[in-house]
């Protein structure tokens, strides 16, 4: 739908209606940033994981713990 025929509907100018559409990107893309999303928290792996990784040679994470 086009900023003039949202316009017509909402009886708003089309001026208003592009605002508000930027505004909503705006804040949307504010929301979503990777600053404010919330990280997973870190576990240790487990003894079997662990164990299976060494036994390849693959590398094996260290965790500081809390």
């Amino acid at each position: 739908m086009s900023h003039g025929e949202v316009a017509i509907i909402q009886n708003m100018s089309e001026g208003t209606i592009a605002w508000r559409m930027h505004e909503a990107r705006r804040r949307l893309t504010a929301i979503m940033s990777p600053e404010r999303m919330p990280r997973p928290k870190l576990r240790e792996l487990s003894a079997d994981l662990s164990r299976a990784l060494n036994e390849y040679g693959l590398f094996v994470p260290a965790f500081d713990k809390p």
